[in-house]
């Protein structure tokens, strides 16, 4: 049977149904599914918008299962975020492995992160006799099966305990066998799907395609958000404190080692050196983040970071020279190679921002206290060229998918961002709910602009009355953390009944998971919030849009490619500051609705929306059919 027959059989009511009870048919997930049977089979690239309620990710697996199973190929799903990777993986294959029922009996699926999410035996053993872990760490990592750091009774233990490559012992290491890392890698090497997360997927790009198997098809899911991981994992950064530590640690492994006077006299001068940097650099540098054309002694600062990386490059390619004289066996070798590895990293990055590329944003960012904290970072322009010659030449057929492609109904913005080619093609499939009797928009006039003296007075009158209407169930997406911060503190004050889950006060999944539970709570957040975070059913029928989301323009990187976009001869807030808000006000606005039984309110506080020409964009760029009232 041709892969469209299979995918008409199996979207079918009655097929779907019995593996989902209370199944309802959705032409638009059908619809979906056979565009990417048809990328499957024919290869191309093809954008799919699909609404909240259309069904996406069993779209997009059930065709690509079916023509991985039939050819014996590979398809990678590529995923914003590992809770994403980790909910395909946990939540919908095991409804695709059904579905496939006694076809599917060889169909093998895996997941793959980057090696620093599995926990490394070796480094446990060693954390273990220096007393760096605590007794249910050890418990759990003799019950895992697969090592994953993420289901681990403690956060944050990537650093101590993660399968660093630069740790990696290769075939000496006795755990070799064990190595939940290369398990997982032989997994993925076997499985027809492999699901794994943005970062890892741009990780294998730029590193000569040596991140993950071999594959034959590419399913890209929240595509929306593939530019700014791009941007993430090809930017650079070092921070001279951390420097510091470095050679502060290395001081320590050579007096244990008895490296020598000379050498150990090379650090304590580079741990010199760089104090004397730090002092000198905060004097020359403001208090936060600040780009290179603000910097009013920026040629003083770059040749205090050219002779400072040639200073660090100096004493680390004499410690290498060491480690080569002692050979690989010697008593913590592996340790010092790492330190020393790390100090020619960062002298390349800072003799990199010294130099000052074209093609890169730089910026400086210092933050004050006992050691002055000074880092520097360096982030592309842009991406798509880089996306546009990688990523579409990689593999014959990708799909992008996401609920956000379009503003206004246009794609130009994503496709001139990603790179696509121009022969791709776009299908539109709208949302399967009834918006007009779901939702209701409130437009609140009243409030003045930011930049107003009486902006911060009226929005916490505004936010008040919402929650003494409304109560509890409420999610209210801030723009900047400083407004968040004290509105917060008044709101807890007038309302004591209210439980308020705030971002930064827990991370963001346990704050999502307390706020379903709990009918009186209010949960607050920034610029992470506003998408990825799925709140169905009662827990959520209030939700407060304070301002529209467009980007800081004393961001440095904002701020250099809206120059950019005007050296391109076109209109930086048109081109560039206007669709980028909007995609991140539709993925707000779609926290509301995410079942067609889910009912509720959003406030939008920001008049501007009425009041400017560019208001006519995020109001066009919403599910047809919201009603919107205009209050005071």
């Amino acid at each position: 049977m041709e892969l469209m027959e299979l995918i008409e059989e199996f979207f079918s009511p009655s097929s779907l149904s019995q593996v989902m009870e209370g199944y309802e048919a959705r032409e638009g997930q059908r619809v979906m599914a056979r565009e990417v049977a048809r990328v499957m089979e024919e290869g191309g690239v093809s954008l799919v918008e699909g609404g909240t309620g259309v069904g996406k990710t069993l779209a997009y697996l059930v065709p690509s299962a079916l023509f991985a199973l039939e050819g014996d190929a590979r398809v990678v799903i590529s995923t914003s975020t590992k809770s994403l990777q980790d909910q395909v993986v946990n939540k919908d294959l095991p409804l695709v492995q059904r579905l496939l029922g006694e076809g599917g009996r060889h169909f093998l699926a895996a997941a793959l992160k980057g090696r620093n999410n599995y926990l490394c035996l070796h480094r446990l053993k060693a954390a273990v006799e220096r007393g760096k872990v605590d007794r249910d760490v050890v418990e759990w990592a003799h019950k895992t099966v697969h090592g994953d750091l993420e289901t681990a009774p403690k956060v944050g233990l990537s650093h101590l305990l993660g399968s660093r490559w630069e740790y990696c012992l290769g075939k000496s290491c006795g755990y070799r066998e064990l190595c939940f890392y290369q398990r997982a890698w032989k997994r993925a090497e076997e499985a027809h799907l492999v699901v794994v997360n943005h970062h890892l997927l741009l990780s294998h790009l730029v590193a000569e395609k040596k991140g993950l198997p071999f594959f034959e098809r590419l399913i890209v899911d929240e595509a929306h958000r593939l530019e700014r991981t791009a941007l993430e994992v090809l930017g650079e950064s070092c921070v001279i404190s951390w420097l510091l530590r470095q050679v502060q640690g290395l001081t320590g492994l050579g007096l244990a080692l008895g490296m020598g006077t000379d050498f150990l006299q090379d650090l304590e001068d580079l741990k010199g050196r760089l104090s004397r940097s730090l002092t000198f650099l905060k004097g020359l540098l403001p208090q936060g983040r600040v780009a290179v054309w603000e910097m009013e002694a920026l040629e003083e600062v770059e040749e205090e970071i050219s002779n400072l990386s040639l200073a660090i490059e100096e004493v680390a390619l004499r410690g290498e020279g060491w480690l080569r004289r002692q050979g690989e066996e010697a008593p913590l070798h592996r340790e010092v190679a790492l330190g020393v590895g790390e100090l020619l990293a960062g002298a390349r990055v800072l003799e990199k921002w010294a130099q000052g590329p074209r093609e890169m944003v730089r910026w400086a960012e210092t933050r004050r206290g006992e050691v002055p904290w000074i880092s520097f970072h360096l982030v592309p322009l842009e991406v798509s060229s880089i996306l546009g010659e990688g990523l579409f030449t990689m593999v014959d057929g990708v799909v992008l998918t996401s609920a956000t492609l379009s503003v206004a109904g246009s794609m130009a913005h994503i496709r001139e961002a990603l790179g696509v080619p121009f022969h791709a093609r776009e299908v539109f499939l709208p949302s399967e709910f009834d918006y007009e009797e779901q939702v209701r928009l409130v437009v609140v006039r009243s409030v003045p602009p930011p930049l107003s003296p009486a902006y911060q007075e009226r929005l916490l009158e505004v936010l008040s009355s919402i929650l003494r209407e409304r109560g509890g169930g409420a999610l209210l997406l801030f723009t900047a953390y400083r407004v968040m911060e004290g509105a917060v503190e008044v709101l807890r004050g007038e309302f004591p009944h209210l439980n308020f889950y705030v971002q930064g006060e827990e991370g963001r999944d346990a704050l999502v998971r307390t706020f379903r539970e709990d009918p009186w709570g209010v949960l607050v957040g920034v610029e992470s919030f506003w998408e990825g975070i799925d709140l169905p059913g009662e827990c959520l029928k209030t939700l407060v849009l304070v301002k529209l989301p467009f980007k800081s323009p004393q961001d440095p990187l904002v701020a250099a490619r809206s120059r950019w976009y005007q050296e391109q001869g076109k209109d930086p807030f048109t081109d560039y500051l206007l669709p980028e808000a909007v995609l991140v006000f539709r993925q707000g606005f779609g926290r509301l609705i995410r079942t067609k039984e889910d009912r509720g309110v959003v406030y939008l506080l920001d008049s501007r929306v009425l009041d400017k020409g560019y208001g006519r964009v995020f109001l066009s760029s919403l599910p047809p059919g919201v009603k919107m009232d205009v209050v005071e």
